[in-house]
Parts: C-alpha cells; sequence; structure tokens
C-alpha cells in the first residue's frame, strides 16, 4: 500500500493538505473471471458502456472489498446493491 501527502495525483490544483491518502495495490480479474463478469453483465440485459462499470464492482466482489470509491455512484449502485458505493469525497470524510 502506498501513501502520500501533498497534492493527490489526477486533483488538479487542490491540495490535500494535512491528510494522508492510502492507495490500495491494483486489483483485477482474471482472464475467466473477465470471461465471467461478461456473461453475468450480459444475463442482465447490460449493453454498452456500462461493461466497464461491471468489471470494476466484479473485481471489487471477487476481491473481498466492500466497498467501491468512484464518482458514478448511481450506475455503480444498480449494478452492486450489496457493496458500498461512495464518492471520493465521502471516502475521505469518512475516513
Amino acid at each position: 500500500m502506498a501513501a502520500f501527502k501533498g497534492k493527490a495525483p489526477g486533483s488538479g490544483s487542490g491540495e490535500m493538505s494535512r491528510r494522508t491518502v492510502l492507495l490500495r495495490p491494483q486489483i483485477g480479474l482474471t482472464p475467466a473471471q473477465t470471461f465471467d463478469a461478461i456473461g453475468l453483465f450480459d444475463g442482465m440485459g447490460g449493453i454498452g458502456p456500462r461493461l466497464y462499470n461491471c468489471l470494476i464492482g466484479r473485481a471489487a466482489v471477487v476481491q473481498g472489498l466492500r466497498t467501491i470509491v468512484t464518482w458514478n455512484v448511481r450506475d455503480m449502485h444498480c449494478l452492486f446493491p450489496g457493496l458500498r458505493v461512495a464518492t471520493p469525497a465521502d471516502a475521505m470524510v469518512e475516513g
């Protein structure tokens, strides 16, 4: 796990003064898990770019994560109602 202080990557000009942000290691799906996730998405009648959200959420489920941090709260919550979905700002406040 990596930690940094100061400006968060991709945060533009906004400073994150007096905060430490912890980053999780990257997670992913095996080719078989990816294929299964696509099949589940198709089985739900899913089409289009929400497949990307499905793959992200499925990776979280497979890795045993309980929370997804994203700006796309509405779509992620619809796809994965059993997971907590929070915006980055909410996740920072709740720590």
